[in-house]
């Protein structure tokens, strides 16, 4: 069974049109939607309509949500409440019909699909951190979790002893043990540095995952978000066609997640894919397809004869997950566990190139384009010593970012801390690279405490130290997870070796 995941295509019909092209003729059994047919583009009516008749399965976007009345429009900002309002005018009241019956998640063989989060997907939270990944790796069993939302195409990788990792896209086969939230990025809204439209295809016989991007016709777009009178600047890719740089993915959203007490309730929670297929398209298709209603009603009528009843689907249970074992074996480390002397941070034992496969022991590694950049863990000999030390190579043939951050320290209020690290530079390069002491506070909130970027880099061919330390007058002011980070965006080759995080007395 190969699937077509198709996300976010946001009223864009000619994007739409591109990838429904390229999915015949690559050949795929099924085609899932993991939400937000509508919002931002000028033909959400002729977009539903191409969708409903060529996908097979569908999942509530929080776009949907709003016209579907399941949600209010406020939890957005101003440019896409605005567009999401125009979008309901334009569109049948069979149309809210239609997204109301629409699930939360759909489950398959060993895979789990939903529009955000996987912890509370009601929520329409965003998966866009590994501490973002592991919740939702928490909240249910499967090894491949599918996501849109953030509208940037690429994957999350965890394993048993390791930290989770991001990667940017590229075909991969699924290894056992491992676990992966792969985002399909958006078909009608690209927000990561390419124009084109972006989906996945999934085998589930082989365990592949294959990213595919189309292009399609920006300047017919353009026309009709002008005929419509409607802001150009709220499509973000239309930036990047007239050559301004597209921002973050977190300036990027346009939706604030809900809080508890207003989660997205649905008719639906969860559709299984194995039980559930048939009573999915009979529902969505006796609310839109009018024109067919009396043969749909014939075909649920003998599908009740001779089928009986479907099993309804089940609850989601927390499973003992693979990352529990992560968790409970490498973070939080506490004071207690070692003397306020030692090295709180370890450096991996793996040896060889991090991989979706082989992901990094206790450290995230994000890679902002594989095709181009590498992470290696190997040995450095230190003659004069006599020791040897494990060592990061790391390489960007192209000038991209990188960042490599250590599993959480817990850190208390007025603790103090000096981080180092020794970098040696194998060949000349252009751009920067720092290390850094980042705190996240129970709040949610980040702050990069203190950062410096090793002296002389770029000439230096010998090992050299880099060091900050919490000055005693500006300790830490209050309970948070402390992260060493090695950061930068080059083009080169250098080494780094004795990463080491302490408690000053």
């Amino acid at each position: 069974m190969r699937y077509a995941i198709i996300s976010d295509i946001h009223g864009n019909l000619q994007a739409l049109k591109a990838v429904l092209t390229d999915i015949q003729a690559i050949g795929v059994d099924e085609i899932i939607c993991l939400g937000d047919i509508v919002g931002y583009g000028p033909s959400p009516a002729e977009t539903l309509e191409l969708a409903y008749t060529h996908v097979h399965h569908f999942i509530l976007g929080n776009h949907d949500a709003v016209v579907g009345g399941i949600i209010s429009p406020e939890n957005f900002n101003d440019d896409a409440r605005r567009l999401i309002e125009w979008t309901i005018e334009q569109l049948d009241p069979k149309a809210a019909e239609f997204f109301q019956a629409l699930p939360l998640l759909i489950s398959g063989d060993n895979f789990r699909c939903t529009h955000g989060e996987f912890e509370r997907p009601g929520r329409f939270g965003y998966v866009t951190t590994p501490n973002e990944a592991e919740a939702s790796f928490l909240a249910c069993p499967e090894p491949l979790l599918l996501v849109g939302h953030t509208h940037i195409p690429g994957f999350h990788v965890g394993a048993t002893n390791a930290a989770v990792s991001w990667f940017a896209p590229y075909d991969f086969t699924m290894m056992p043990g491992n676990r992966y939230i792969v985002n399909a990025g958006s078909v009608g809204q690209p927000r990561d540095d390419d124009l084109r439209a972006a989906y996945c295809v999934y085998d589930l016989e082989s365990a592949t995952l294959s990213f595919r991007k189309i292009p399609f016709d920006i300047d017919a777009y353009r026309d009709d978000m002008r005929q419509h009178a409607l802001p150009e600047e709220t499509s973000y890719f239309l930036a990047l066609a007239d050559n301004k740089a597209p921002g973050t993915v977190r300036d990027s959203v346009d939706f604030t997640p809900l809080d508890s007490k207003s989660t997205a309730t649905v008719a639906t929670a969860e559709v299984d894919l194995k039980s559930e297929v048939s009573k999915l398209k009979k529902s969505t298709k006796r609310l839109l397809a009018t024109s067919i209603i009396l043969a749909l009603v014939l075909a649920i009528s003998l599908v009740v004869v001779f089928a009986g009843t479907l099993t309804p689907p089940q609850p989601a249970t927390k499973p003992a997950n693979l990352l529990v074992k992560a968790r409970l074996d490498g973070s939080p480390v506490r004071p207690s566990d070692l003397p306020g002397s030692a090295n709180l941070i370890p450096m991996p034992e793996l040896k060889g190139a991090v991989t979706p496969q082989t992901p990094l022991d206790k450290w995230n590694v994000e890679l902002s384009d594989p095709r181009y950049q590498s992470v290696t863990v190997e040995e450095s000999f230190d003659s004069k010593k006599k020791h040897r030390f494990m060592t990061f190579r790391i390489i960007s043939k192209r000038k991209k970012h990188f960042r490599l951050a250590t599993i959480p320290i817990q850190a208390t209020r007025r603790e103090r801390f000096t981080a180092s690290a020794q970098f040696k530079n194998v060949s000349m390069w252009d751009g920067f690279v720092e290390i850094a002491l980042e705190a996240e506070f129970p709040d949610g909130t980040k702050k990069i405490l203190l950062k410096r970027e090793p002296k002389n880099l770029s000439r230096a061919k010998k090992w050299t130290q880099t060091s900050i330390t919490i000055p005693p007058k500006n300790p830490i002011q209050s309970k948070c997870e402390l992260r060493f980070v090695i950061t930068g965006t080059f083009c080169g080759e250098f080494l780094v070796r004795k990463c080491e995080v302490r408690r000053k007395k």
